[in-house]
């Protein structure tokens, strides 16, 4: 019968906490920039476009990444991040349109019973989620969900 070694593997560390230099600050900040760009490049292009990703045999924006200098390892990190920035927000979406239809429910329960003084209120709030459930459910349904990258910073 063979004898198992329990090991026992311990962490080593110095507590030491890197600071980075300037210089390497601005590298990480331009590299940083240029993957930026380069996401929001992929998901117009692919995720949200119609272009392909990966065609065997086939000229597809992942070659051209990788031609740009970018390795494999990145360009499908990416294409990762572009995709999951779209399912990320049609999940929310979803996630708000059961919170809104909720929150019908009980601004129309609240309406029945109100008294005459405070159902104009009532009303036009039950309106407004009538209209912003109807309208996320469109965007949903024509998948026309799109994700904001960035800030005002970057907009302008």
């Amino acid at each position: 019968m063979a004898q198992t070694k329990k090991i026992t593997v311990t962490p080593i560390t110095s507590g030491a906490v890197l600071e980075p230099t300037e210089a390497e600050e601005k590298l990480l900040a331009a590299y940083g920039e240029v993957y930026g760009q380069t996401v929001r490049e992929v998901y117009k292009r692919c995720v949200i476009g119609t272009e392909p990703w990966f065609v065997k045999g086939e000229k597809a924006l992942r070659s051209e990444l990788i031609a740009r200098g970018w390795s494999q390892r990145e360009a499908n990190s990416i294409y990762g991040t572009a995709q999951a920035a779209q399912d990320s927000a049609v999940e929310a979406l979803k996630l708000a349109l059961v919170s809104a239809r909720e929150e019908l429910l009980k601004v129309s329960k609240k309406l029945t019973k109100a008294p005459t003084e405070r159902r104009h209120g009532l009303a036009r709030r039950r309106a407004r989620l009538k209209s912003r459930i109807s309208s996320w459910e469109q965007r949903l349904k024509d998948d026309q969900v799109r994700v904001c990258f960035g800030s005002r910073r970057v907009l302008r």
